[in-house]
């Protein structure tokens, strides 16, 4: 019995080792990727390719969803204004875009003011209740939504022809002074830059595309020699002493179907910048620097205060642009406090057939205008500054505030004072203004 006994124990062994070597050849091998030997301590990790530690890192899970829209907005906006054929070709002809235009191309309006807080303004106010491409100190139609014209302060320097011709104030300087505030004022806008008042006020590179100089860079030497260049051929370009220039195409361009003059009473104007660039001395002197160079026959660096160099600069900039309004290169004026857009717009003649250069404005404006709904297109107080608190908790100057707080400190006798409030009021009713402001032109201050 006990050798049988054995033998059986003997054969289920047999049997057990044969099964388990069986079951070992018929399982197959774990391969190194197998995510069910994760938990396991004793299994090694397979190393990470290059893509998958790529598309893993946190810049570009996050950066797609940045980067893509970037892309997606600059690939529309290049479409719309240098290649709005391409919707044409794609869509068979079923939908067509505003056609492009070219950097020096004739435009529909220019329209100059002496505050670029009210430049800003008509420009916003133009785009937001007219839908007009109408931007401020920018004229790169290539690359921004500028086609149908701009708002400028810079712009002054076309016209300097036209800078009142007193003697009293020519005498006093020879051409070398003349010659070197003018370079002083070149300077400062292409070299020095050191306010934001430059960077607001002239950049070349919203003024044409550069062959030689990258869009990417912030500032640069190359920028300087292009910022020299920009200036020198708008400088007093609508003069009569330019036939150096005549053959150059970049010459007084982009030209404008219409150029406006727009008007605020001479003492909200002087309150406005007073306000603007006599608050902090860095701007106070970019100010004054570049106003010397479009002004180079006032003693500027004599002035007492700031707000006597505001008060003289509003002076020069009017009637520079009345003198070339009475020579016929400015066409039209208009004042701020009681215009709508849609005046604005017949001004510029984008309602006249015959005049208006992109004609689908034509109807649309003229059905804008005249509908129950353009309270904002036809609102004489559209342009009254709605969030600004210190002029909304301002009170309108009179001439006496103005002449107490130009000789604060000085000889109130002083004769060059007095002048200066001759003249602004002179100023005034030469701008359709009376001498003082009234309660319903206060509120615009």
């Amino acid at each position: 019995m006990a050798t049988q006994s054995g033998i059986r124990r003997r054969k289920k062994a047999s049997s057990k080792s044969k099964d388990g070597n069986k079951d070992k050849e018929t399982k197959p091998a774990s391969s190194p990727n197998d995510t069910n030997n994760l938990d396991d301590p004793n299994s090694t990790p397979a190393d990470p390719t290059l893509a998958s530690v790529f598309f893993s890192h946190p810049l570009i899970r996050v950066g797609r969803f940045i980067l893509i829209p970037y892309l997606l907005f600059h690939a529309l906006n290049y479409i719309a204004l240098q290649r709005p054929e391409w919707v044409g070709m794609a869509t068979f002809g079923t939908m067509k875009l505003r056609p492009s235009v070219p950097t020096f191309d004739e435009r529909q309006v220019l329209i100059l003011g002496a505050s670029i807080q009210d430049n800003k303004l008509m420009a916003a106010k133009l785009a937001d209740t007219l839908k007009l491409e109408v931007a401020h100190e920018t004229f790169d139609s290539l690359h921004n939504y500028c086609r149908d014209g701009s708002t400028s302060w810079y712009q002054i320097m076309r016209f300097l022809s036209y800078v009142p011709n007193t003697s009293d104030n020519r005498n006093k300087k020879n051409n070398t002074e003349v010659g070197r505030q003018k370079v002083e004022a070149f300077q400062e806008l292409c070299i020095d830059r050191s306010s934001s008042l430059v960077s607001q006020f002239f950049d070349p590179r919203k003024y044409s595309p550069s062959d030689e100089c990258s869009s990417r860079e912030v500032w640069s030497q190359c920028w300087s020699r292009e910022c020299f260049r920009t200036l020198r051929h708008l400088w007093d370009c609508t003069g009569n002493d330019n036939s150096n220039n005549l053959e150059d195409e970049r010459f007084c361009m982009p030209s404008f179907r219409r150029i406006l003059h727009q008007t605020r009473h001479p003492l909200s104007t002087i309150q406005l910048l007073n306000e603007t660039y006599c608050s902090i001395e860095k701007i106070e002197h970019s100010f004054r620097k570049i106003v010397a160079g479009f002004f180079p026959y006032r003693d500027w660096e004599a002035m007492s205060s700031c707000l006597e160099l505001v008060s003289w600069y509003t002076w020069d900039f009017e009637s520079t642009l009345l003198n070339a309004r009475r020579a016929g290169v400015v066409e039209g004026m208009f004042p701020l406090e009681s215009t709508s857009p849609c005046e604005v717009a017949a001004l510029a003649e984008f309602t006249d057939p015959a005049q208006a250069l992109y004609t689908p404005h034509v109807d649309r404006l003229t059905k804008l205008c005249h509908s129950e709904e353009s309270n904002k297109a036809t609102s004489k107080h559209s342009f009254v500054p709605q969030n600004n608190k210190k002029n909304a908790e301002a009170t309108a100057w009179t001439w006496e505030n103005l002449m107490s707080a130009i000789t604060e400190g000085t000889d109130k006798r002083s004769a060059q004072k007095a002048s200066l409030i001759e003249s602004l009021k002179s100023l005034s009713e030469d701008l359709g203004y009376g001498e003082g402001v009234d309660d319903e032109l206060s509120e615009f201050i």
